[in-house]
C-alpha cells in the first residue's frame, strides 16, 4: 500500500502546474515547493492519497505524466489525457475519466491516477 506522500520530478511538477521546468526548479530551490535535492536533481514531495491503487498502476500513471500524455485542460483539476495507442484523447479528473475503463467504473484507469498525482502537486 503506497504512502500518502509521493515524489515527482521537477518536470512532472512543471507539467502539473503549467509552468516551465526552470520555474519548477527555482520554486524547489526557494522552498515554494516541498523538495529535496539528491545528486543534483530535485524531488518534489506531494501528498496524494494513492492507497487504493497497486504499485504497477501508479508506475503506469507516472509514465503517462513523464511522457507528456496528460496535460492540464481547465485549471489544475481537469486534464486531457491520450490513449495508450495515441489515437484518442479523454477528459479526466481525480474523480472520473471518459475512457472506457473510467466509464465502466470497475477499475481505476491510469488517467485518473495520473490526475490525482497532478492535482495534488
Amino acid at each position: 500500500m503506497p504512502s500518502a506522500n509521493i515524489t515527482i520530478t521537477t518536470r512532472e511538477a512543471a507539467a502539473a502546474l503549467g509552468i516551465s521546468l526552470r520555474t519548477a526548479q527555482r520554486w524547489a530551490a526557494t522552498g515554494k515547493l516541498t523538495a529535496t535535492k539528491t545528486g543534483g536533481r530535485w524531488s518534489i514531495t506531494i501528498p496524494a492519497d494513492l492507497r487504493d491503487y497497486k504499485q504497477h498502476q501508479i508506475n503506469k500513471a507516472r509514465e503517462l505524466i513523464e511522457d507528456g500524455g496528460i496535460v492540464p485542460f481547465r485549471g489544475r483539476r481537469i486534464f486531457r489525457a491520450v490513449s495508450s495507442d495515441g489515437t484518442r484523447t479523454y477528459l479526466t479528473a481525480p474523480q472520473a475519466c471518459t475512457c472506457a475503463a473510467g466509464l465502466k467504473g470497475r477499475h481505476a484507469c491510469l488517467h485518473r491516477i495520473a490526475a490525482i498525482i497532478l492535482a495534488a502537486a
